[in-house]
């Protein structure tokens, strides 16, 4: 009967002995485990149990004679235990053994999946309200005892608190504002009562001390199962700060509406004047208590009276409301004392109480009108005259012209009037000119002067200008009115004086007046901005013969043409100047080096010595040219005039067709630059250049990936001569063209040699800004990748700065030839030049190089550091590769790695080296080692 009893407890029960061996169970413990009957029998050994629960995966996966093992030696020690377990079909129990007196233990199994169940669920529900509380847009806030116990997240912003901890704790009291104490406590009673509470507004104290307006209320609740207080509050501080504005524009208004000089007068929808100010007493006479609720027609002059209640009409019945309200009307007014006087006034609508009310802005305009009868008879005047008039308002805006001013410029009147007078620049008026004339007239003052405009049909015109201001009766400026005067006959007059007194007449260049007068100009401006000024003296050798022979007339000719070619030879900004005779000044201001010089005096001696064809005659002669440099030879104009006078006839005296400097020494360096122009010529056909490779390494690898092609020159005459001085001498007479086509082939050639397939390395050349200037640079470099047979991708064209801001538009469309042969683009010695972002963003580059001196001094110069990593940035962000060049050191190269730069050359890996020594260490490299 005991079995049968325990067989219907809902509990699991089973009773091993001392030896582990089962002396008693229910039926429910069979049920729980699913035991089959065979082994729930008195006498079964604890680790069948154990090894049939293995077996069945009640444990999950696992050894099972490591699970038996480890359980029965746990059962051995006979201790109490409890414990949950979730068995292989779901179900949740709870296991409590106990040992025996008698030695043994007995085990209860409690399924308790519905509690868990149930507990789940409870604490699921708990969450979903807590996160409903946490995101409530109204603050919430719990506290016992007056002490703060909860607050969620919307009372932590509302009274500034940084984490929820800051409000835990602290005195509900505190955050309220003390003039609300007696409020929060008079309610606390009412709760008491158990009375219901209304919405109240106070002020809180927030934890910076700042103030917030909410609505509050207040009710009982419970906080970890004890009593509590929960206070509820909304934050209405834009809504009060909204009511104040309000209030505040309303005030304002009513300041506005008794201050203002104007009648302000409001009626309802059967004209009855509803309100009035002080302004309409002003214009109108009446007292506020005399007019409110008088009919709008005492305003109005008896024989509008009908047109006035049609108008009231018309706007209570909403017709014609755009024919009225907000545009200005005239009218006829009435005062007080009989008297009629002109008046505008504009309308307004609004509706208050369920009707239409309307408000009347208007003013006394007696005296305007008296004014516009004065200004019609002036017109009459100024429409008459002579003088072009402009009236314009005081921010320039033209409000009248006259006749003339049309007869004069071509623009009719309606073309004009709304715009502003530039609407007749020419662009031949200096900015400072207008700036100095708004600046006067803008400060009151009359500005007299001269403009050159332009008429409407693009015709240039000189007027004379006398522009004034015009003030109101309380000095300020209105208006400004010009009076203008054609004066273009007597300019054209003064520019032919000018031009006689300034001017050759036979060649039309500058005399010796005008050249004197610019020299002075260049060697000021030399002076302040410490800049260089080159004044030549040249001299037509054999010109005399051709007089001679061949006369005069003939002579004039020569002198024109060669004036031609002089200018021809000059930049924008120098002067070619005839002395007289055949004598010439050239004047080349604003220089940085004497190279310049040389460069245009070869260019002057080599147009001389081409043949002039002079009436079917074949003329030959040569030029002679000194050249005085400021400030080295001089710094007064006429001295240095005179040295360069010296000069040129020791030209003359030393053979003609050459030039001389003034100075020894600077005819020792003109001496120098002519033997090293005869040796560089003859260098290709010599054999005397050579191309040397510096490598590329990748940072992130330590590969050996490319090479910079850089030029050298060994000479018999002059030894090794620095690529320093040859290749601006190259680029000078223009055998860069020459010399950069035979290192593209080179490096082609040489580099095709390099390639394997697990290795491509590419090979960087310098392509020359005079290289640009002649569309042969595309087929060159096609030509070059041809017959070598490197791949156009390991081609990469070096350009400097200054090749992309000279030639722009020309460069852009020879860059797209060579981008569409494949071949890349680097853009070197970056930092040194302008440094633009827009040519990077402009032209195809897929390379950036940074100058070696950013580099050599990385790790003392802060400055270089910071802009290094800041080009590296830069070029990341545009997408670019980034080379590093002139590296030298282990810390300069972890540097750039470090900051993103890909890319590193310099002695630090190899010095510059012919194509066959390159050839040896691409087949040595061995990768260089980079920290990870």
């Amino acid at each position: 009967m005991l079995k049968d009893s325990l067989d219907q407890l809902d509990v699991g029960i089973s009773v091993f002995d001392a030896e582990l061996k089962l002396l008693f169970y229910n039926q429910r413990f069979l049920d729980l485990y699913k035991f089959p009957p065979a082994l729930a029998k008195p006498g079964t050994p604890f680790d069948a149990f154990i090894r049939y629960n293995a077996e069945s995966g009640e444990y999950g996966e696992c050894d099972v004679e490591a699970e038996v093992k480890f359980r029965t030696d746990r059962a051995l020690r006979f201790e109490a235990h409890s414990v949950e377990r979730v068995t292989a079909d779901g179900k949740v129990l709870e296991i409590q053994g106990r040992p025996l007196p008698t030695g043994g233990f007995i085990t209860t199994y409690t399924d308790i999946s519905e509690r868990r169940k149930a507990e789940k669920a409870l604490k699921e529900s708990e969450e979903r309200f807590r996160r409903l509380v946490e995101l409530a847009p109204d603050s919430i806030l719990v506290h016992q005892g007056g002490l703060i116990v909860y607050s969620n997240r919307q009372a932590q912003v509302l009274l500034g608190a940084r984490k929820p901890g800051d409000l835990i704790g602290r005195s509900i009291i505190d955050i309220i504002d003390p003039a609300y104490h007696d409020l929060v406590a008079k309610r606390l009673r009412l709760l008491a009562r158990h009375e219901q509470l209304p919405l109240v507004e106070m002020r809180l104290i927030r934890l910076d001390g700042g103030i917030v307006e909410v609505e509050s209320t207040m009710g009982p609740t419970s906080y970890s199962g004890h009593r509590a207080m929960q206070s509820v509050w909304r934050d209405i501080t834009d809504r009060k700060q909204a009511e104040a504005d309000t209030k505040a524009a309303k005030e304002h208004y009513l300041a506005v509406a008794r201050s203002t000089p104007d009648a302000l007068i409001a009626f309802d929808e059967a004209g009855t004047i509803a309100s009035w100010n002080e302004g309409a007493k002003a214009i109108y006479g009446y007292d506020e208590d005399e007019i409110v609720g008088a009919p709008l027609s005492r305003l109005i002059p008896e024989r509008y009276h009908a047109v006035n209640a049609a108008w009231v009409r018309r706007l209570a019945e909403d017709r014609g409301r755009h024919n009225f309200t907000g545009k200005p009307i005239e009218a006829h007014g009435l005062r007080k004392n009989g008297e009629e006087f002109s008046v505008e006034f504009s309308v307004g609508r609004w509706r208050e109480g369920g009707r239409n009310y309307f408000s009347v802005s208007a003013r006394d305009i007696t005296k305007r009108k008296a004014s516009e009868v004065k200004l019609r008879q002036l017109s009459q005047a100024v429409e008459q005259s002579p003088t072009d008039v402009v009236i314009t308002d005081a921010h320039g805006v033209i409000q009248y012209v006259n006749p003339r001013f049309c007869q004069l410029t071509g623009y009719a009147a309606n073309e004009v009037i709304g715009k502003k007078p530039s609407i007749l620049k020419s662009g031949r008026t200096s900015e400072a000119l207008y700036e100095s004339l708004w600046a006067t007239i803008s400060s009151g003052k009359e500005w007299r002067g001269e403009l050159l405009n332009r008429k409407k049909d693009g015709t240039l015109f000189w007027e004379h200008a006398v522009i004034s201001p015009i003030r109101d009766g309380n000095g300020a400026i209105t208006h400004y009115v010009a009076v203008k005067e054609d004066i273009s006959i007597r300019k054209e007059y003064e520019e032919r004086l000018v031009k006689q007194a300034n001017y050759d007449a036979l060649t039309g260049l500058p005399n010796r007046v005008l050249a004197m007068d610019r020299l002075k100009q260049a060697l000021a401006q030399a002076q302040r901005y410490h800049r260089k000024v080159a004044l030549m003296m040249l001299d037509l050798d054999d010109f005399k013969k051709v007089n001679d022979t061949l006369g005069h007339a003939a002579g004039d000719l020569l002198l024109k043409e060669a004036s031609l070619r002089l200018v021809d030879c000059l930049r924008e900004g120098d002067t070619v100047a005839r002395l007289g005779g055949d004598e010439f000044v050239v004047l080349l201001p604003d220089l940085t080096d004497t190279g310049s010089a040389e460069v245009v005096a070869e260019k002057i001696l080599s147009v001389c010595n081409q043949p002039f064809d002079i009436g079917g005659h074949e003329v030959y002669i040569a030029g002679s040219i000194g050249i005085a440099l400021f400030p080295e030879d001089e710094r007064d104009p006429i001295l240095l005039m005179r040295n360069a006078d010296a000069a040129m006839y020791r030209s003359k005296r030393e053979g003609k067709g050459v030039f001389r400097y003034f100075t020894p020494e600077m005819n020792a360096k003109a001496l120098e630059h002519i033997r090293m122009e005869a040796q560089l010529r003859h260098a290709i056909e010599r054999n005397e250049l050579m191309v040397h490779y510096q490598p590329l390494v990748d940072n992130a690898t330590g590969k050996l990936v490319g090479a910079e092609a850089l030029l050298r020159w060994n000479n018999p005459v002059l030894g090794e001569v620095s690529p320093e001085n040859f290749i601006p001498l190259a680029e000078e007479t223009g055998l860069i063209i020459s010399i950069g086509a035979w290192v593209l082939k080179t490096a082609c050639r040489e580099a095709a040699r390099w390639q394997k397939l697990d290795n491509e390395v590419f090979v960087a050349v310098n392509i020359s800004g005079k290289q640009f200037q002649k569309r042969t640079l595309v087929e060159t470099v096609r030509q070059s990748l041809e017959e070598s047979g490197l791949p156009s991708s390991c081609l990469e064209l070096e350009l400097t700065e200054s090749v992309l801001l000279e030639h722009t538009q020309e460069t852009l469309s020879i860059i797209q030839e060579l981008e569409a042969l494949g071949v890349g683009f680097a853009i070197d010695d970056f930092g040194t030049g302008f440094s633009s972002i827009s040519y990077l963003r402009r032209f195809p580059f897929d390379t950036l190089k940074i100058d070696r001196s950013f580099i050599k001094d990385l790790g003392e110069n802060e400055g270089d550091a910071e802009l290094v990593k800041s080009i590296i940035a830069m070029a990341n962000s545009m997408s670019l590769q980034v080379v590093g060049e002139g590296v030298e050191t282990h810390d300069q190269r972890e540097f750039l790695r470090v900051s993103g730069c890909h890319f590193t050359q310099g002695w630090l890996y190899s010095r510059a080296i012919p194509g066959l020594e390159f050839q040896q260490l691409i087949d040595s490299w061995v990768d260089v080692k980079v920290p990870c």
